[in-house]
């Protein structure tokens, strides 16, 4: 199986990298992520659900409330409401130290999943923002909206 991986029943035949193209870290798809990953390189946004519980859950092997393993794959909507952010000053990685500072956000998205991703501009606290996608991952922004 060189080349492939698994995620429940699916096999995935593109390597398990995706993520910053231009020089920085790259995110590392597993099992449980690849679907994630990989909608994010069509511009897409997908969550995990759980089938026991129907709660909204990180990409994991089994849920972090119920313990079940079952669980689906849905598009979540591309708007939510910005409730935090985080200015980084300090880069993490060598490959951010010409970015910084950085923001980085928790997003509540319609749906009720909640994202954390980078941030375009400077939007405010409890503002509605849009997904949009830079380098194959999340990013939000402010819409016009508020």
């Amino acid at each position: 199986m060189s080349g492939e991986w698994s995620s429940g029943t699916t096999r995935h035949s593109r390597p398990p990298t995706c993520g910053f193209s231009s020089g920085g870290p790259v995110a590392e798809a597993d099992a449980d992520s690849g679907p994630f990953w990989d909608a994010c390189t069509r511009g897409e946004l997908v969550g995990q659900r759980c089938l026991g519980c129907r709660r909204w859950r990180a990409p994991a092997e089994f849920c972090p409330h119920c313990h079940t393993r079952a669980h689906e794959w849905l598009p979540l909507p591309g708007t939510g409401v910005l409730r935090s952010c985080v200015v980084v000053h300090r880069a993490q990685h060598p490959a951010f130290a010409d970015r910084t500072p950085y923001r980085i956000a928790r997003v509540e998205l319609d749906r009720g999943f909640v994202l954390t991703c980078a941030v375009d501009g400077e939007p405010r606290i409890g503002h509605v923002v849009e997904i949009v996608f830079r380098d194959n991952l999340p990013h939000c922004r402010e819409t016009g909206g508020n």
